[in-house]
């Protein structure tokens, strides 16, 4: 289990090995990653050029993916446009094997996520998972490699502070599992 204010589970289940033939994955999880700074030396850069040398066959991107800015010293959610400006540049060639899950950054205040929801709505084509429900930031999905078969629950820490949206959560958990 990875686990940041945003969480990722990933469940294995071993089902046997076809023709004597296994395989594996390669699976990265990261969080924290776009701070202001795009500098060539940012740490953002950094660990995007790390993951990138990993080659991963999946990246979960598990919260606070880029930092809104702070009004009167308080922080504000993040935009459209703070995702494209802090998220894009380092990690921008990985999105199409990512899979996320937000952060505090990202649903702070009445902001409710909108530059998560623009980032995952644009993922969509790539086989990033949807929410089940309008409005909801959990999901989950199968990998399939070889002869295992991975559930991957992406849920949001942050919603389960509201009692309504911590009943459709966990609800939600338990008929997944």
């Amino acid at each position: 289990i990875a686990a940041s204010l945003g969480l990722v589970a990933a469940v294995g289940t071993a089902l046997g090995p076809a023709n004597g033939v296994t395989a594996s994955a390669t699976v990265v999880a990261v969080g924290d990653i776009a701070f202001a700074s795009d500098s060539p030396t940012a740490p953002q850069r950094k660990t995007a050029a790390l993951a990138t040398a990993i080659a991963p066959d999946r990246l979960l991107l598990i919260g606070d993916l880029a930092y809104g800015h702070k009004t009167l010293g308080a922080w504000q959610p993040t935009s459209v446009a703070e995702f494209q400006s802090k998220l894009l540049p380092s990690w921008g060639t990985l999105l199409h094997k990512s899979w996320l899950v937000p952060g505090n950054h990202e649903t702070y205040g009445s902001g409710k996520g909108v530059g998560y929801r623009w980032l995952v709505k644009s993922l969509k084509s790539n086989g990033m998972p949807q929410a089940t429900k309008k409005g909801d930031l959990w999901w989950s999905r199968t990998i399939t490699t070889g002869s295992k078969t991975w559930l991957v629950l992406g849920l949001d820490s942050e919603g389960l502070a509201s009692a309504s949206k911590r009943v459709r959560e966990t609800t939600f958990i338990a008929k997944t599992l």
